[in-house]
């Protein structure tokens, strides 16, 4: 795009250009060519600088030009869009990776606690304190918690597999990666306010801005192909018959004057080409403003879902400093001999689901804060750089 514009700007400079040409010719003995030159070879020789410069009287040039500079806008626009899509998806992976290798922990504590209430249980039927059906129904969850552990195992590969895939780089490129567990905790607080003028300020909306002034650039050109065109043309060089006369002084030749070109009859071209213009600007205009409208949707939403979100991990916190306590209280009281170890196995094991609510809760917080940073374009700084 940028190249395009490069060149729609070289049409509305002067332009030189040299020509050296020899073209053999036989003339006609019956023709109008006098002897002695009739009926014989000869060659026709010149060499001639040319030179033009359209005055572009009515702004055509210079409205194409316009527009294809806006086009170029647009692309870069379209560009950092791109930029900030892929750095979305790189953030949102890496809080996943952190969720999942979170929930791999769980899935192992999980694993230990079954496999450890399935040995107790064998030990305390050995002593005559339970029956067998005990042990077998203690055995039932071992193997969901293995098939749990090997899925969030799948699932941490698959992840870092991805991120690899973001950056450029192999399969095996983030296989040591670990994010730490606080990276989920990590969320920047939000402004006070949020300008609406921060949607103005993300990428895809300039883009459309930039086609619908490149779209009304475009009917400048298409209104001013209906004026008349002056071109200035001027060369100079030699001509001869034969390469000996080549560089005679009386082989050089000039000339000078301008080009006038006025549309008469185009059979409804021109007509055609200002209508179509026309209505690529009014479809230009109405995706801008479903662009805009779509931009505010998304905010509006994403503000929505982080209160909510917000609200609902601050429960699941609450939920988890409970389930903490009561696990304290029956570890303390299995110490004591007041109660059975069971009473604290099934304390860990509220523990534990409510350790993975928290942290689905944190990582769905965090990543709805990069989905609005996102949807304002990549930061919310209103002084932060497009």
């Amino acid at each position: 795009a940028l190249a395009q514009a490069d060149v729609s700007a070289a049409d509305s400079l002067p332009l030189l250009g040299a020509a050296v040409s020899a073209t053999p010719t036989r003339l006609p003995r019956s023709y109008t060519t006098p002897p002695p030159a009739a009926g014989h070879w000869q060659v026709n020789a010149q060499a001639l600088l040319n030179a033009s410069f359209d005055l572009d009287v009515a702004g055509r040039l210079r409205a194409l030009t316009r527009a294809a500079t806006l086009r170029a806008g647009e692309q870069q626009s379209l560009e950092r869009a791109a930029t900030v899509s892929l750095q979305a998806a790189l953030v949102e992976t890496y809080l996943q990776l952190a969720l999942e290798l979170q929930l791999l922990d769980i899935a192992n504590d999980t694993l230990r606690q079954h496999d450890y209430l399935l040995r107790l249980t064998r030990q305390r039927e050995a002593a005559g304190l339970d029956m067998p059906v005990a042990v077998a129904r203690a055995g039932e969850p071992l193997p969901l918690a293995q098939a749990d552990v090997e899925r969030q195992r799948a699932a941490v590969a698959l992840l870092r597999h991805r991120l690899a895939a973001l950056v450029g780089r192999g399969p095996g490129y983030a296989d040591t990666l670990t994010p730490s567990p606080r990276v989920l905790h990590a969320v920047a607080p939000l402004p006070a306010t949020l300008p609406a003028a921060l949607v103005g300020r993300r990428p895809d909306i300039l883009a459309a801005r930039y086609r619908v002034e490149a779209a009304s650039a475009d009917i400048d050109a298409a209104r001013a192909a209906f004026y008349p065109d002056i071109n200035l043309m001027a060369f100079a060089g030699v001509q001869s018959f034969g390469f000996r006369a080549l560089l005679h002084g009386s082989s050089g030749t000039f000339g000078a004057g301008p080009a006038i070109t006025l549309p008469i009859f185009e059979g409804g071209r021109l007509r055609a080409g200002l209508r179509a213009q026309t209505d690529a600007y009014n479809a230009a205009v109405a995706d801008y403003d479903d662009t805009v409208v779509n931009a505010l949707a998304q905010v509006s939403d994403s503000l929505v879902q982080l209160d909510a979100l917000a609200r609902q991990r601050d429960l699941n916190r609450d939920a988890l400093a409970r389930a903490q306590q009561t696990y304290d209280i029956e570890t303390r009281r299995y110490q004591k001999g007041i109660s059975g170890y069971l009473d604290v196995l099934l304390a860990e094991t509220r523990l534990l689901e409510d350790r993975r609510s928290v942290a689905r809760a944190d990582t769905s917080l965090a990543v709805e804060h990069v989905r609005l940073i996102a949807a304002l374009g990549g930061a919310t700084n209103p002084g932060a750089q497009q």
